[in-house]
This record gives C-alpha cells, sequence and structure tokens, in this order.
C-alpha cells in the first residue's frame, strides 16, 4: 500500500483503528460532535481535522495522536500487538 500524503495517513490510521475496535464512523462522529460525512471526508483523505477535533478523536479512540498522524503500521492500536 502506498499512501501519498500526511491527510491519507490520518484516514488510514482512524479508518484502521475503528476496524480493529469494531467501531463505526457514526460513533466516532458522535463522541467527537461532528457529522459523520465529515468523519468520512476525513478518512478518505479530503479534509484536513482541525487540532482541536484530531485531539478528540485520539481521547474518543485512546490513542495517541502520534499514532493518526504517523505512516500507518500494522495493528499498533491495540494493546498487546507491538
Amino acid at each position: 500500500m502506498k499512501i501519498k500524503n500526511v491527510n491519507n495517513y490520518i484516514g488510514y490510521n482512524i479508518s484502521e483503528c475503528l476496524y480493529q475496535k469494531r467501531k463505526s464512523q457514526s460513533w466516532l462522529a458522535q463522541k467527537c460532535g461532528v457529522s459523520k460525512s465529515h468523519i468520512n471526508q476525513i478518512v478518505k483523505g479530503k479534509v484536513n481535522p482541525s487540532i482541536s477535533l484530531l485531539t478528540s478523536i485520539s481521547k474518543t479512540l485512546e490513542i495517541d495522536v502520534n499514532a493518526i498522524v504517523s505512516p500507518p503500521l500494522e495493528k499498533k492500536f491495540l494493546k498487546g500487538n507491538d
């Protein structure tokens, strides 16, 4: 998989984390107080999340912000998968 820019890292990492935690974009949107459409645009790499939204997403998903903006590593989100 080739990811072209940080927006795609963010989208891929959020999507992968949601998948691993068995949560939906709708769930994340509700917890973060934004629309599902906005989360979907972030996941697709079409828009940049604000710093405050990025912080809210990381807290909601219980992961470090760095894990969201870093190049993807498989299964880095779940504890015990080091």
